[in-house]
């Protein structure tokens, strides 16, 4: 039966240290899996538009990552709930 690991690098899933062979293909299957992933993101990134303030964003994370930090975007996001809220309020 093959030990499995956890997430610390070197140590079995009862702390047993790793042979050196053994943590060496762990470390390579976690570069691996990062480098994979990494040029995932970079392959299906797109770029993206704030909907508040028009500014274009290279990746949807950096859009999100605007839109909750940037406080002018904030801002023009409240803006547009009062007066989608007033335009309600008028209506009903």
């Amino acid at each position: 039966m093959q030990n499995t690991t956890d997430t610390v690098i070197g140590y079995s899933a009862t702390t047993e240290p790793l042979s050196e062979e053994e943590a060496a293909k762990q470390q390579q299957r976690i570069m691996e899996l990062r480098r994979y992933n990494r040029e995932y993101y970079h392959a299906h990134k797109k770029p993206s538009e704030c909907e508040h303030c028009h500014k274009i964003f290279s990746s949807v994370s950096a859009l999100r990552r605007h839109q909750v930090k940037n406080l002018k975007c904030k801002l023009l996001q409240a803006t547009e709930t009062i007066e989608k809220f007033e335009r309600f309020n008028m209506n009903g």
